[in-house]
């Protein structure tokens, strides 16, 4: 039993002596870190979420704006008409040189519906799918009232989106991608397969040699991306074994180089290593929680070491590739400046930066979406007004008094009114009340007193009647705001008047 225990004795130290720091680098040592890299290089081609678009509201937001745009005066919906030999929509102008930065804003969408309005087939098809039938100018005007504040509410909510839609430009899917991307390959090379020596050198800190990019006792790394830490932390070297000797994988192709001077067949190392990568079966989109996980795995990784902190393998001198000096990345720590590098790789900000602008993404399209189901809403309730206004015009029709009532109740005030002047027994006192009142003198046939005026009471009638015939139609005359106000102020009790976009 001894004698087995002391047979594997030296492989028991073999063992050891691989995992001990300031040991030669073994097979395998470099595996953890070669996995986290490739992990990474799955995420870079993983799907990336898009923003929520805009052309679902805004489909919304142009049917409400047609709708309005249907039940608005010949002589509004003339400004927008089309003009010259061209046939255009005129642009919005300021008027008597004071601009309306809210006209201004709803111009294109206002000229968008006439232009859609004019080429829609049939015609009148927006009204159809409404449910619009307005025979009569009243009927119209109770549509109007209620449509106006829909299509007020809707161009605020329709303005919020085109804001925050713009404002989310910056976490776009194609702006997402070029930081995975650089992250990965370098802002260069968009894929793996356009790596070449003089991408690795450019988006490298400009390093020319192994101990350049990977960093030595005597300067930190420059690698920024993760092709170059695969590099660094995976290649072989031409001192062990002509390149044969594998830390990380172990088939993949040998790097007979020292590249003490240059990065020669850095790249091809890159591809093939890569290639050894495992694939990745994930098809949903890129998550931030994904993108901080990986960088928390692989930055675990790191070893501390007096003023000079590394990830991989490091005996002496520093991560030249050879076994018997560092398969590594090292950062020097010696000082505020050099220690931050280490907590500032590149590659590792543009994650962080991608794990970031995802969030702000999933944020934006949240508050996108629900902007969007407001407008749904509204145009929903905007095609249920017609319901609403025969609902109203039926409860009128039940409550309004008849002809015959009016004319009661017509005679009934005279007769009040009649009784209540012929009470007054002074000329002074009824002369007070003219013209509703007058005194009859000593020559009438029933002697001194006072009587309601027929003839005046006739007269206001007519002249009522008449004032609610015009007011309404100065109603849908108004051509603008300012005269739509003026008539508000005379319009009868039983009427509304409002200027409509």
């Amino acid at each position: 039993m001894a004698m087995k225990s002391l047979i594997n004795l030296p492989l028991v130290l073999v063992i050891l002596k691989s995992q001990v720091p300031g040991a030669l680098a073994a097979a395998g040592d470099n595996e953890q870190l070669f996995l986290d890299l490739c992990h990474v290089l799955a995420l870079a081609k993983r799907p990336i979420p898009e923003i929520s678009g805009v052309s679902e509201a805004g489909g919304f937001y142009k049917q409400i704006q047609k709708y309005n745009s249907s039940f608005s005066s010949l002589e509004w919906r003339k400004q927008f008409s089309q003009t010259g030999e061209n046939k255009k929509r005129p642009a919005y102008k300021p008027e008597n040189g004071k601009e309306d930065e809210v006209r201004k804003q709803r111009w294109q969408h206002w000229t968008g519906a006439e232009e859609e309005l004019e080429e829609e087939q049939p015609k009148g098809k927006t009204l159809k799918e409404a449910g619009a039938d307005v025979p009569d100018t009243r009927t119209r005007l109770l549509w109007l009232a209620q449509l106006q504040p829909i299509a007020e509410r809707a161009d605020a909510v329709m303005q919020t989106i085109e804001h925050k839609y713009q404002g989310a430009s910056e976490f776009s899917k194609d702006k997402i991608r070029k930081l995975m991307t650089d992250a990965a390959y370098g802002p260069s090379a968009a894929t793996l397969t356009e790596i070449q020596q003089a991408n690795i050198v450019a988006d490298n800190g400009g390093a020319t040699t192994r101990s350049a990019l990977c960093g030595a006792d005597a300067a930190g790394a420059k690698a920024a991306t993760v092709a170059a830490y695969l590099f660094c932390l995976c290649a072989s070297h031409g001192t062990d074994n002509g390149g044969g000797d594998k830390v990380s994988v172990t088939n993949h192709a040998t790097h007979n180089e020292g590249n003490s001077a240059n990065l020669n067949g850095a790249q091809a190392e890159i591809k093939d290593l890569a290639g050894k990568c495992y694939t990745d079966a994930a098809t949903a989109p890129l998550t931030a929680e994904e993108i901080r996980l990986a960088v928390a795995t692989f930055a675990s990784k790191l070893h501390p070491k007096q003023g000079k902190a590394y990830y991989g393998k490091y005996t002496a001198t520093g991560c030249s590739g050879s076994g018997a000096q560092g398969i590594c990345v090292m950062y020097k720590t010696d000082t505020a400046g050099n220690a931050a590098a280490a907590k500032n790789i590149p590659w590792v900000q543009n994650l962080l930066n991608v794990a970031d602008k995802l969030e702000k993404q999933q944020a934006a399209s949240q508050t996108l979406e629900a902007l969007t189901a407001e407008l749904k809403a509204l145009k929903s309730e905007a095609y249920n007004i017609g319901q609403q206004v025969k609902l109203s015009q039926e409860i009128h029709k039940l409550t309004a008094p008849t002809e015959d009532e009016k004319l009661k109740g017509q005679k009934k005030q005279e007769q009040q009114a009649k009784l209540q002047y012929e009470t007054i027994n002074k000329a002074t006192e009824c002369r007070q009340k003219q013209p509703t009142c007058e005194w009859k003198g000593k020559n009438d046939d029933d002697g001194e007193h006072c009587q309601l005026n027929a003839t005046h009471v006739a007269q206001q009638q007519t002249a009522k009647t008449r004032k609610e015939e015009t007011t309404t139609d100065k109603c849908s005359q108004a051509k603008n705001p300012e005269k739509c106000a003026a008539v508000k102020r005379d319009i009868p009790k039983d009427k509304k008047a409002a200027w409509m976009d």
